[in-house]
C-alpha cells in the first residue's frame, strides 16, 4: 500500500465547480487496526490544527478507508475525537459493513470549533475481527 504522507503536510487540490473552482486542503490523519469491540483511540492516527488558519471555509468533512477481513464479518466503525476538549466530533461516525477492500466513507458537514484542536480516529470492530481504517484525512473546502 502506498506510504502515508507526513502528518504536518497538508495537501490541497483543486476541483472545479459551476461558479469557478474551490481548493480543497486534505490534512492527513494515518491509519490503524483494531479488533477491540469496543470504541479505542488509534494513537497512530491523529493530527493537530487550527481550523482559524484556513480563512474562507465553507465545508469540513473527513474521509476514510474502511475494511473489515475476513470479509462481511460485522461491522468496521471509525469517527473522529476531540482530544484537546475530550469528546466525539458530532456527525463523524462511519461504518463498512464488510468488503475487505477499503470502501471510502464521507462524513457530513462537520462543525470544528476554533483554535489549535488534535483530532484522533477511534475505532471499533463489531465482531472482533481485523477492522482497519486507511487514507484518513480532514477535508477543509473552501
Amino acid at each position: 500500500s502506498p506510504s502515508a504522507l507526513p502528518q504536518s503536510v497538508p495537501t490541497s487540490a483543486s476541483t472545479p465547480s459551476l461558479s469557478g473552482s474551490t481548493t480543497d486542503t486534505f490534512i492527513p490523519m494515518g491509519s490503524g487496526t483494531t479488533k477491540q469491540t469496543t470504541w479505542i483511540e488509534v494513537s497512530s492516527a491523529q493530527v493537530s490544527f487550527n481550523k482559524s488558519d484556513y480563512a474562507g471555509l465553507n465545508h469540513i468533512t473527513w474521509q476514510v478507508n474502511l475494511t473489515i477481513n475476513p470479509p462481511f464479518n460485522g461491522i468496521a466503525a471509525a469517527r473522529l475525537f476531540n482530544k484537546t476538549d475530550g469528546y466525539v466530533v458530532e456527525g463523524s461516525t462511519l461504518t463498512t459493513a464488510g468488503q475487505k477492500e477499503g470502501v471510502l466513507q464521507v462524513s457530513g458537514e462537520l462543525n470544528l470549533p476554533n483554535g489549535k484542536k488534535t483530532y484522533q480516529i477511534q475505532m471499533y470492530s463489531s465482531a472482533g475481527y481485523d477492522a482497519t481504517a486507511n487514507n484518513a484525512y480532514i477535508r477543509l473546502m473552501k
